[in-house]
């Protein structure tokens, strides 16, 4: 045992300590909103290492987002940090899909012919799926690739295979997707690449297949911890079943009541059914919120404790009473809009708030329209969360594309996205000759393009675009890893045309784009800076940028009021939380009063208002547009399960002279 040179409980209420002290077996902490759940997992950590002397390649933490998997890192090597044997440890801490990326990387040998792990992103994927259909001679107007697309990503988040979709009631019988399904793991097997879901489902048939692979990973892993278990999908829970199923110290943390992904493939009953599915686990509540006053507090119970499907928790808090909650009803949608800016506006003018301290709320992404033009008029400053984000930019997603296939000449994803881009004379045809030529050679069209070159079946400047493009590739893919990735991003920005291309433009746009591409090159830069004197490898990197979820690409600030969708607000606190659109029928939606499905819109309620930490305003609309035409409708009935005598209620003075035709 390891002397702690500080006291690893400091901080920590008598419920979290009990967590922290109990090593042994498996155990169950239901972590109500705001109990301080990060914490409790990282002191735990800590105390294995220092108190129960665990190596520290022997603890694994799994988490959903990176930057909740950084923080986490971050805080772990910050306490070990006065160890000198702990110094730059570098944890097994991170995200589903990047534990298993990493365990891909490190077993590609299991794999035939397999020398790098290239990731599809859902760009990738898509692309992908529009090439499988158009092999296939599918119409992609009468099967949707999105669609198809979401389809697949839940089979695999169910580990559900082609063959077996009589597990899905609603595609056993659809014998196209069934095809298309085959047909797409075929080429990305071609391809050589995995799919986001394909990672983790990959990694468990590993483990399936290889007793000797599953034993080592089973003896290196011997305590387990894992975060927000309640959104886990079935693929993610096989995986830890599997890695625990020997030594049975695995710890989840997590809470039902904030279960609200169901439409990705989470499922509930993971949470609800652990202790039957690890017996003699022992189980804790997490019952102390930190972040909101008693009133909101209050509100989040009785709301909640609506719910058939949980198990009992009931959150307290030592704070003040704080503001009552406040409910407004506006006549219209458009007066909700400015009900909810001119309360903004003037909490800042006659109080000390900044614009970061609102958040704005809603249950579809439709409805910030009108926020945002009241915001736009009353000039205060907005972000929505969910627009274009710096990855999925044109020019950052082409020049990523061609780092792909720099890294993998297999990769027809990447290829298709670069060989027109700058335009190099490719033509509709000409693609399609190379596609068919790949399709009956059973090759990728890179090797394809070579191909056609050496046999001189391009003319002219077609021919001349062509070799250059060759060129380029295959000049960068022989300095690839020999050469600071930072040269080589500069070396493909010039080679390929892509920046002169742009220059010629000489247009507003054409010079965003390139601040753009800078960017691309700073994050580089800054990445290898940290490297001092090694080499970023290029596989590393797209890897790391293949793996960013939505939460991590979203850039943090204080200097607006942010705008989201509720689902997207789990995890976020801020001091003032507007919900908007609580009518019955938009939230909680049509569709779950039709299935008699009401929980997980709660559910979805409770965590947008336990975002709240001084002031929760609920707002809903007599009236609102649909398609053009006026809706009346009734209030949420979540409206009427909070109780009287914490509600402050208020009628919109706002009335039909403000009524506007928009």
């Amino acid at each position: 045992m390891i002397k702690p040179q500080f006291d690893i409980y400091t901080g920590l209420n008598e419920s979290q300590k009990k967590v922290v002290q109990n090593f042994e077996g498996p155990l169950l902490v239901l972590a109500g909103a705001g109990s301080g759940k990060t914490r409790v997992l990282v002191h735990r950590i800590v105390a294995l290492v220092l108190e129960k002397n665990i190596p520290l390649e022997n603890i694994l933490a799994v988490t959903f987002t990176n930057k909740a998997a950084k923080e986490m890192k971050d805080r772990v090597n910050t306490m070990l940090s006065e160890y000198s044997r702990f110094y730059q440890w570098i944890p097994w801490i991170g995200t589903f899909h990047s534990i298993c990326a990493s365990l891909l990387r490190q077993n590609l040998s299991f794999f035939k012919n397999r020398k790098s792990l290239t990731i599809y992103d859902q760009g990738d994927q898509l692309n992908l799926i529009k090439k499988v259909l158009k092999d296939l001679n599918i119409d992609p107007k009468m099967r949707e690739p999105k669609s198809i697309r979401s389809q697949i990503n839940l089979c695999k988040r169910m580990a559900i295979a082609p063959h077996e979709l009589d597990k899905l009631p609603y595609l056993s019988y659809d014998k196209k997707f069934e095809y298309i399904y085959q047909t797409y793991e075929k080429a990305l097997q071609q391809a050589e690449a995995f799919d986001f879901e394909s990672l983790l489902l990959e990694s468990y048939k590993l483990m399936l297949k290889y007793p000797s692979f599953l034993k080592a990973l089973q003896n290196q892993f011997l305590y387990i911890c894992v975060d927000e278990y309640q959104d886990t999908n079935h693929i993610q829970y096989l995986l830890i079943k599997k890695l625990a199923e020997k030594h049975h110290n695995i710890m989840v943390v997590g809470d039902e009541d904030q279960s609200i992904y169901s439409w990705r493939g989470a499922n509930v009953n993971n949470i609800m059914n652990f202790e039957k599915d690890f017996k003699k686990c022992h189980t804790f509540f997490l019952e102390e919120n930190y972040r909101s006053t008693k009133n909101i507090v209050l509100g989040a119970n009785s709301l909640i404790s609506n719910n058939k499907i949980r198990k009992g928790k009931k959150l307290f808090t030592l704070k003040s009473e704080g503001h009552k909650i406040h409910i407004c009803e506006n006549y219209s949608d458009y007066q909700e809009g400015r009900f909810v800016s001119e309360k903004i506006r003037f909490l800042c003018a006659n109080e000390a708030y900044s614009w970061g301290d609102f958040a704005i709320l809603y249950r579809t992404n439709a409805q910030s329209r009108l926020l945002e033009d009241h915001l736009r008029i009353l000039k205060i400053p907005y972000k929505i969360i969910g627009g274009v984000r710096f990855y999925e930019r044109k020019e950052v997603k082409e020049i990523i594309s061609y780092l792909k296939l720099i890294l993998n000449e297999k990769d027809d994803m990447a290829f298709l996205s670069v060989i027109n881009s700058p335009r190099r004379g490719v033509g509709k045809n000409t693609l399609e000759k190379l596609q068919k030529y790949s399709l009956k050679n059973q090759t990728n069209l890179y090797s394809s393009l070579k191909e056609h070159i050496n046999k001189r079946l391009f003319k002219g400047k077609t021919l001349q675009a062509m070799k250059l493009f060759i060129s380029c590739i295959e000049s960068l893919k022989g300095q690839k890893d020999q050469i600071p990735l930072y040269d080589l991003y500069t070396s493909l920005l010039k080679k390929s045309g892509y920046i002169e291309n742009l220059e010629n433009q000489n247009s507003i746009e054409a010079q965003s784009r390139i601040n753009n591409l800078q960017e691309l090159g700073n994050v580089i830069e800054q990445k290898e800076n940290h490297l001092k004197e090694q080499i970023l490898p290029l596989a590393v990197f797209l890897e790391e940028i293949s793996l960013l979820t939505q939460e991590d690409k979203t850039k943090e600030g204080k200097d607006f009021v942010t705008l989201m969708t509720l689902h997207n607000s789990k995890g976020l606190e801020f001091h003032t939380v507007f919900i908007t659109g609580l009518e019955e029928g938009l939230f909680p939606s049509f569709q779950s009063i039709e299935d008699n499905n009401l929980e997980e819109e709660r559910r979805l309620a409770y965590v947008g208002i336990t975002r709240a930490k001084e002031r929760l305003i609920l707002s809903y609309a007599k009236k609102r547009k649909f398609w053009g035409r006026d809706q009346y409708n009734s209030p949420s009935s979540f409206l009427s399960e909070i109780p009287e005598e914490i509600v402050y209620q208020e009628r919109s003075s706002l009335f039909n002279d403000l009524e506007e035709d928009y």
